[in-house]
């Protein structure tokens, strides 16, 4: 019990860290709910905006390297990976291109530079950069998180699956979807409408 509590403690100080420096995602950090999860082995977030939070892993964590893994994840939702067929690794490529994101990330975690590609590139390109590079070697997609062929991959697990929100694949360690009376539940248009707000903040 004593874990539960202090990993949400270090959860709402990581979120309110995370809004200082991004105000722009502070509606939809506020809209996360904690969920603690042993097993997790990082802080990951599903489609329907719940954060699962591994105790051992988030107790260990740097305050600055949590905040930015719940800038990060927040954006996979923002930007609607889980609708857009976006597989993790190209999400997180085009999340992780931002430079003061990066820095406060936790070690390991993926940059375009680690595969020689451009920064400032959107998801699909990502993605088709990676489908071609595997093409030319006759392999597979290395798309999803924790796949590859001799490419870059996340140096822990932390870094290495982001959860539903990243590609509207379900985990075994999420939880069902939430009823619509559920209190913690956000819609598609509440998502929308909370992107619209981000964007409409200048930077």
């Amino acid at each position: 019990m004593t874990d539960v509590v202090e990993v949400k403690e270090r959860l709402g100080v990581a979120r309110i860290a995370a809004a200082n420096v991004w105000p722009w995602w502070t509606e939809g950090l506020w809209r996360l709910s904690w969920v603690v999860r042993p097993g997790v082995g990082t802080v990951a977030v599903d489609k329907h905006w719940r954060c699962y939070a591994d105790p051992d892993w988030t107790l260990k964590q740097r305050p600055e390297h949590l905040a930015g893994a719940l800038a990060h994840e927040v954006q996979h939702l923002v930007r609607g990976h889980h609708r857009r067929g976006i597989d993790n690794i190209p999400g997180d490529l085009a999340l992780n291109d931002d430079p003061e994101l990066f820095r406060t990330l936790p070690p390991g975690c993926l940059h375009p530079s680690q595969y020689g590609f451009p920064v400032g590139l959107c998801e699909e390109e990502y993605a088709e950069l990676l489908r071609q590079r595997q093409d030319a070697r006759g392999g597979n997609h290395p798309t999803g998180a924790g796949e590859g062929d001799g490419e870059p991959q996340p140096a822990n697990t932390g870094a290495g699956d982001c959860g539903s929100c990243a590609d509207g694949v379900p985990r075994h360690w999420e939880d069902d979807a939430p009823k619509d009376s559920d209190f913690d539940s956000v819609s598609e248009v509440e998502e929308q409408m909370i992107a619209q707000r981000a964007a409409d903040q200048p930077s």
